[in-house]
């Protein structure tokens, strides 16, 4: 089910184009700007370089967020329900998992907010006013896994017949330096003698864990000036149509899967 690596990026291009212009409303030409991130990006590159193809999952992922923020629409959920079969179909590696974490990360903080106002307005909230959610979830899950049941069994009775008797060696920890070159650098197999080697679960807490909280950083900062010079003390970034808590939550939730199983509070080590 993999995509060849051209059809990809042209798939993955055109799906965070498409996500950008049609649900976030951005002009044409920062839309495609954006776009061009993600299947250009180092860290997508040097994974399939190395041979990890299920990182090229990353094409469904913009698909997915839009038909989910689309839910609303009377056919979205066959289009979500057909993008999941076609990840689990591919790999049920980290992109799916990540994935379905910013669903329901995103949904669980819509809910709250939609509860929150309908208590403030009238007073109540009730479970009746999220039909057309649960039914978005219920028949697009249904779908998924109708179609994805073979790949699903296989796997289960798979792990049942073949159980790891041993835990996985713990990699060291790369080092800033050895994250930073690994963005930059120009040949992901040439490294200079002094880094150390070897690619491994350390490098998500290494660069991408550490990008990211910078990236955090620099919105909340930016988000408190905002805030702060407005009047009202309501308006939010031009960025967000939705609070930072959601980049917070996400930060959050990416980390302790990024972690692997090199912490003994890691979601891996604990399974």
């Amino acid at each position: 089910v993999f995509y060849p690596s051209p059809l990809n990026r042209l798939d993955t291009f055109f799906g965070f184009n498409k996500l950008f212009q049609k649900h976030f409303k951005t002009e044409p030409l920062r839309a495609t700007l954006l776009a061009y991130i993600p299947p250009m990006g180092s860290f997508f590159l040097y994974r399939t370089i190395a041979g990890h193809f299920p990182f090229l999952l990353i094409a469904f992922v913009p698909w997915v967020l839009l038909f989910f923020l689309n839910r609303h629409e009377k056919r979205s959920w066959v289009g979500f329900g057909l993008v999941l079969s076609l990840m689990i179909w591919t790999s049920l590696h980290y992109t799916t998992i990540m994935s379905m974490s910013v669903i329901c990360i995103w949904f669980f903080y819509e809910l709250c907010a939609r509860a929150a106002k309908a208590i403030r307005k009238i007073g109540k909230f009730s479970i009746i006013d999220l039909r057309t959610d649960i039914l978005f979830f219920t028949k697009a899950f249904c779908l998924a896994i109708t179609l994805s049941a073979y790949p699903l069994y296989y796997t289960l009775t798979f792990i049942v017949d073949y159980p790891r008797t041993e835990s996985m060696n713990r990699e060291p920890y790369t080092g800033i330096l050895r994250g930073l070159h690994a963005i930059w650098g120009v040949e992901p197999y040439n490294h200079p003698a002094s880094l150390p080697t070897g690619w491994g679960w350390a490098e998500a807490s290494t660069y991408i864990g550490l990008g990211s909280l910078v990236a955090l950083a620099l919105i909340g900062v930016s988000y408190a000036v905002k805030l702060r010079a407005s009047k009202t003390k309501k308006t939010q970034l031009e960025l967000f149509t939705y609070s930072p808590l959601i980049i917070i939550a996400l930060f959050i939730t990416f980390f302790l899967l990024g972690m692997g199983n090199f912490s003994s509070f890691s979601p891996f080590a604990i399974l």
